[in-house]
């Protein structure tokens, strides 16, 4: 009966031996895949971290491309500015030459009417 016993003992401890060798397995494969998609996500996380460096640039190239059109548009604004500011000192100066030669030109009418009256 001891004999049985101690088989039966062995037999109970080599059947946990097992399941406690498939359960490191599976603990094993489940690391495995854990670490699989670590290094997954972590190669997504250079990636994104890259996409968004690139987009940094960009955005910074926009910007100074955007600066420069507005110094441009300003500069642009500026000279139309002083451009229309001559236009209208020699309209005014032509508007002032055109009233005085009218001015005259009345004077000189008044005068021969008088004369011919």
């Amino acid at each position: 009966a001891g004999k049985e016993g101690a088989e039966g003992h062995a037999a109970r401890s080599r059947s946990e031996l097992a399941e406690v060798a498939r359960r490191a397995e599976v603990a094993e494969e489940a690391l495995r895949g854990a670490q699989a998609t670590a290094a997954d996500l972590a190669r997504q996380l250079d990636e994104a971290a890259s996409r968004a460096a690139t987009q940094e640039t960009r955005a910074a190239a926009a910007a100074g491309r955007m600066e420069g059109l507005a110094r441009e548009l300003k500069g642009i604004q500026e000279a139309h500015d002083a451009e229309l500011e001559l236009l209208r000192e020699e309209n005014s100066r032509e508007l002032a030459t055109s009233r005085r030669q009218l001015e005259g030109q009345a004077r000189e009418d008044a005068g021969r009417l008088a004369r011919e009256a």
